[in-house]
């Protein structure tokens, strides 16, 4: 597993990613994203020095995605695998590849439905701290 950091080409990938009907579920933001949106968001993460977005490379092809937001001592992670790479460990895979910053505290919010996002959270040693409208709250310091 290679995690390289994204480029303007991974546009279309990741906006057919997100706009997947399970990647969905799984989000914070349910709605299906338009191009135009996406487009606006990718360009401004990509110049955004405290947002770093990697790519998930297995054996060369595209496997997933995982981003990192900085805000002073904490990371804030988000991840998403590609449809067709699921249920295979990339998550796992993705995750261990991941170079964090131990100096930092890890947070995630994940859906309680997500069960894989939860297992992936737990494997990073994060712990719930809070569950709010259906939305779990992990951290790790």
């Amino acid at each position: 597993m290679f995690l390289r950091p994204a480029i303007p080409d991974d546009e279309n990938r990741l906006l057919l990613w997100r706009n997947d009907s399970v990647t969905r579920q799984a989000s914070l933001t349910q709605h299906i994203i338009g191009k135009k949106e996406h487009s606006m968001w990718f360009r401004e993460s990509l110049a955004n020095p405290f947002r770093k977005i990697y790519v998930a490379e297995k054996d060369g092809v595209p496997v997933g995605t995982f981003r990192v937001d900085s805000k002073n001592d904490l990371l804030f992670l988000s991840w998403t695998i590609a449809p067709s790479w699921r249920h295979l460990g990339f998550g796992m895979e993705m995750i261990e590849t991941a170079e964090l910053d131990d100096h930092k505290s890890l947070k995630a919010i994940i859906r309680k439905e997500n069960i894989p996002s939860i297992k992936l959270a737990l494997h990073l040693g994060m712990s719930l701290q809070l569950e709010k409208e259906g939305l779990l709250f992990f951290t790790k310091n």
